[in-house]
C-alpha cells in the first residue's frame, strides 16, 4: 500500500527505522540509510560499513520515503489522469433529430508542472438542417514556484455556427492558488490577463484585451463511486466595448466498473454582446458515458 503521512514536526520526537529508507534533507541532500536513535530527539544514519553520520533532529528532514525507489526521481514521474465521454441521440419519425456531443481532459502532473488539455464537440441536426455545430480546445501550462501558487499560460480556440462565431482565439497568462489537491478533493483558482480575438460570419469581428478568472473544482464525496465537478471561465472585456464571455461546466459522475461512468452534466455558455440576432445565453443538459483513469 502507498500513500503519505505528514505529521507537524513539533509533534515528533523522534524517528528510528528497521530497515533502509530515503531521508531527503531541509537542504535536498539525500541518503539511503538505517536512522537511528541518538539519545533525546536525536537521530543518526547507519551509512554501513559502521559509519554513522552527524546526529540530527527532526527540523532538518523534509521527507522519508520507504522502498528501493529516489523519492526524487518518484517527484519527477508524470501522473496522468482524464476522461473521454460521449452521448447521442437519434429520433425518427415526425421529426428527425442527430445529436452527437463528446468531451475530453487529460492532466499530467509532476511535483511542479502541469498540463491540462480540454476539448469538446457538439453537433446537432434537425429534419435534415444543421442546428448545432460546435468545437472548444484549451491547452494551459501551470508552473509551481511554491506548493500551492502556480504561474499559468493558456490557449484556446472555439467554433459556434450557432452563434454565427467562425473563430474566438485566447491566449493568456496569469497566476493561480491550489486550494486543495488530494484524492478526493480538487480545487484551484486562477486569474490573469488574456487577449481574444473573434471572426463572426454575421456582424463585425473583434479583438480585446481581457481579465481572466476561472475556477476548477471536483469533490468525490464516496470516493471512486461518485464525483462532483464545476469549471468556469471567465473572460471580461478591459476596454469595455465587447462584454463579457462565460463558459461554464457542472454536473455529477457515477462511476461504474473498469473505469467506466456515466455522467448528467449542464453546460451553460454566455456571450453578452453576441453576434446579430443571436440570443446571449446557450444552455445544454446532457447524459454521456465514457472512461475514465
Amino acid at each position: 500500500m502507498f500513500g503519505v503521512l505528514s505529521v507537524p514536526k513539533d509533534k515528533v520526537a523522534y524517528i528510528r527505522s528497521d530497515g533502509p529508507v530515503w531521508i531527503i534533507f531541509t537542504d535536498n541532500r539525500k541518503r539511503r540509510a538505517v536512522i537511528r536513535s541518538a539519545g533525546g530527539r536525536y537521530m543518526t544514519l547507519e551509512l554501513g560499513g559502521g559509519t554513522t553520520m552527524t546526529p540530527f533532529t527532526v527540523e532538518a528532514i523534509d521527507t522519508i520515503a520507504s522502498g528501493a525507489i529516489d523519492p526524487l526521481e518518484v517527484r519527477r514521474l508524470w501522473n496522468l489522469s482524464g476522461a473521454i465521454n460521449f452521448g447521442s441521440t437519434v429520433t425518427t419519425g415526425n421529426t428527425d433529430i442527430e445529436h452527437f456531443y463528446s468531451d475530453g481532459n487529460i492532466v499530467a502532473r509532476r511535483e511542479d508542472t502541469r498540463y491540462t488539455a480540454r476539448g469538446e464537440v457538439d453537433y446537432r441536426k434537425e429534419n435534415g438542417n444543421e442546428t448545432t455545430n460546435r468545437a472548444v480546445f484549451q491547452l494551459k501550462h501551470d508552473h509551481f514556484y511554491s506548493k500551492r501558487w502556480f504561474f499559468y499560460t493558456t490557449g484556446g480556440v472555439e467554433h459556434d455556427d450557432g452563434k454565427s462565431l467562425t473563430l474566438r482565439t485566447t491566449i493568456g497568462t496569469g497566476t493561480g492558488y491550489q486550494i486543495y489537491e488530494t484524492d478526493r478533493m480538487n480545487l484551484s483558482v486562477e486569474g490573469g490577463l488574456s487577449y481574444v480575438m473573434e471572426d463572426y460570419s454575421v456582424g463585425s469581428d473583434q479583438s480585446f484585451p481581457a481579465a481572466r478568472w476561472s475556477t476548477d473544482f471536483r469533490y468525490d464525496p464516496w470516493l471512486k463511486k461518485i464525483r462532483v465537478f464545476h469549471f468556469h471561465e471567465i473572460f471580461g472585456d478591459l476596454e469595455g466595448d465587447s462584454g463579457t464571455v462565460v463558459r461554464s461546466r457542472t454536473g455529477m459522475r457515477y462511476f461504474l466498473i473498469q473505469g467506466l461512468n456515466a455522467t448528467a452534466q449542464m453546460n451553460v455558455d454566455w456571450d453578452s454582446d453576441p453576434a446579430p440576432g443571436e440570443v446571449e445565453t446557450d444552455i445544454t443538459y446532457l447524459v454521456t458515458l465514457g472512461y475514465s483513469w
